[in-house]
C-alpha cells in the first residue's frame, strides 16, 4: 500500500507543480520593496533624492514629469512646491504602485526694518530726542553707538553731546540689514535771559525830556572767531552814556572796533535827570569747528530758468547745498512790556527748522506771536544733511515803560529779508 501511494505521488507531482505561481506577489503582480524620498522636507531651492526597488515588474514609470525608469534606481529632484511622486509598476499579471510626498517650505526672507526714526531731528546741547524702530523676521536687533541690543519693536531716549548718526542692525540666519538716522545737536546760546534782572521804571511824566538814542548798531552782526566788527552809536540829551560787557562810559556819539571770541550782547544806557533809556545789539560769533561747511547767510544768487522750464520752488533739500534763510524778522522790533510782536520767517532747502528760545520746531515758512517781557534774541536754526545755518533776531523791550516822544527809538527790524 505504501508503494502504491509513493507511485501516485511521482505520477501527479509534475501537474501539481505547474499550478504554483512563479511571480513574487501573491497574484503574480510586481512587488515594490522600497520607495523613499530623502529628505522628505526641503526649503525652496533645495533638492531631495528619490530611491526605489521593485521585483517582478516589466514596466516602471515615475510621475510627475519623470517617465520610464528601471526596477531599481535613484534620481535627484528639486520641486518648487510640495509634490507627491507616484511609482507605477506592471507585468502580465497586473500592476502595483506606491507614492511619496516631498514637502517644500517657502524660502525664508531676510529681516525687514519697517521703521527707524528720530524725533526731533535737531536738538540743542543738553536736550534729548527719541529713537523709535520696528523690525520683523530678525533674531538680533541692536543700535549703535551707545544703545546696544534692543527688542524688535521699541523706543529709546538719547541725549548725545554732538551730532550723531545712529545705526540699526537687524540680523539672523537669513541675512543682515541696516538703517541709519542722524540727530543734529546745535550749540546752545544763552538767549532766553541775555541780561541780568533789571527794574521796570514807572511811567515818566517827563518822557519827552529823557535822552534819545538816535542809533545803536553793530556791523557786521555775524563774524567768525578772530574777525572784528564795528559798534556805532548816536545819543542826544544825555548826561551819561555807558555800554556794558567791558566797554564802559562813552561819549554821546562814537564808534568802537570789537573783537569778541563768543556771541555777545551789548546794551547802551543813556541817562539824564529825567531818567534812563536803553538800546541793545548783538554780535554772533560762529564756532569754526562745528559746521560741516561754513555757515552761509547771504543774498541768494539769481535763479536761472531753463528754456521751456519753470523756476524750481519748495523747501526740499537741494543736493550739496546748505539751507538758506531768506527772511527772519520781527514786527515790530521794539515794544513795551506786555505788548506782542510777530516773528516771520521763510527758509529754503532745510529738513529741520527750529526757533529758540522756548519755541522749538517750526515749518519752513510761517509766523508766530510772541510777547517777551525783556529784551530777547530769537535764533532761527535751519539744517539739512549738508550742515546748519542760524540767524538771530532781537526784540528790544526797554527798561522804561514807554510813552510818546523821543523815548520810542525804533531803528528798524534788524532781521534779514531777501
Amino acid at each position: 500500500m505504501k508503494k502504491l501511494a509513493a507511485l501516485l505521488v511521482l505520477v501527479f507531482l509534475p501537474g501539481l507543480l505547474s499550478c504554483v505561481p512563479l511571480a513574487p506577489g501573491a497574484s503574480g503582480t510586481p512587488v515594490i520593496t522600497s520607495f523613499i524620498a530623502s529628505p522628505a522636507v526641503i526649503t525652496g531651492g533645495q533638492s531631495s533624492n528619490l530611491t526605489w526597488n521593485i521585483i517582478g515588474a516589466t514596466s516602471v514609470t515615475l510621475s510627475p514629469n519623470i517617465g520610464t525608469v528601471g526596477n531599481s534606481g535613484s534620481i535627484t529632484i528639486a520641486p518648487a512646491s510640495s509634490t507627491t511622486y507616484t511609482l507605477t509598476t506592471g507585468n502580465g499579471n497586473g500592476s502595483s504602485n506606491a507614492s511619496v510626498t516631498v514637502t517644500v517650505n517657502p524660502l525664508s526672507s531676510p529681516p525687514a526694518i519697517t521703521g527707524f526714526n528720530v524725533n526731533p531731528t535737531v536738538i540743542s546741547t543738553g536736550q534729548s530726542a527719541s529713537l523709535t524702530w520696528n523690525v520683523t523676521g530678525s533674531d538680533m536687533v541692536r543700535i549703535d553707538p551707545s544703545v546696544g541690543n534692543v527688542s524688535a519693536v521699541g523706543s529709546q531716549s538719547v541725549d548725545p553731546g554732538t551730532t550723531t548718526t545712529y545705526i540699526l542692525t537687524a540680523g539672523g540666519t537669513t541675512g543682515v540689514v541696516t538703517s541709519t538716522v542722524t540727530l543734529s545737536v546745535v550749540p546752545t546760546y544763552s538767549t532766553s535771559t541775555p541780561y541780568p534782572a533789571y527794574p521796570i521804571y514807572a511811567p515818566n511824566p517827563n518822557a519827552s525830556n529823557v535822552p534819545a538814542i538816535i542809533s545803536f548798531s553793530i556791523n557786521p552782526p555775524i563774524i567768525s572767531p578772530g574777525e572784528t566788527t564795528v559798534m556805532t552809536w548816536d545819543v542826544i540829551g544825555a548826561d551819561s552814556v555807558s555800554i556794558d560787557n567791558g566797554v564802559g562810559n562813552v561819549p554821546p556819539s562814537g564808534s568802537l572796533v570789537l573783537n569778541p571770541n563768543t556771541t555777545t550782547y551789548y546794551q547802551l544806557v543813556a541817562s539824564n535827570s529825567y531818567g534812563p533809556v536803553s538800546s541793545s545789539d548783538m554780535v554772533t560769533v560762529y564756532p569754526l569747528s562745528y559746521y560741516t561747511q561754513p555757515p552761509v547767510i547771504q543774498q541768494p544768487p539769481p535763479v536761472i530758468t531753463p528754456p521751456g522750464g519753470k523756476q524750481g520752488q519748495g523747501n526740499g533739500n537741494n543736493s550739496g547745498s546748505l539751507p538758506r534763510i531768506n527772511n527772519f524778522q520781527s514786527n515790530p522790533p521794539k515794544l513795551n512790556v506786555g505788548q506782542p510782536a510777530e516773528l516771520q520767517w521763510q527758509v529754503d532747502g532745510a529738513t529741520s527748522v527750529h526757533i529758540s528760545p522756548d519755541i522749538g520746531p517750526v515749518p519752513p515758512s510761517g509766523k508766530m506771536t510772541v510777547a517777551p517781557n525783556h529784551t530777547t534774541v530769537y535764533t532761527i536754526t535751519a539744517s539739512n544733511s549738508n550742515g546748519v545755518v542760524q540767524h538771530p533776531q532781537e526784540i528790544t523791550v526797554p527798561r522804561t515803560i514807554q510813552g510818546t516822544g523821543q523815548n520810542d527809538n525804533t531803528t528798524g527790524s534788524g532781521g534779514i529779508k531777501h
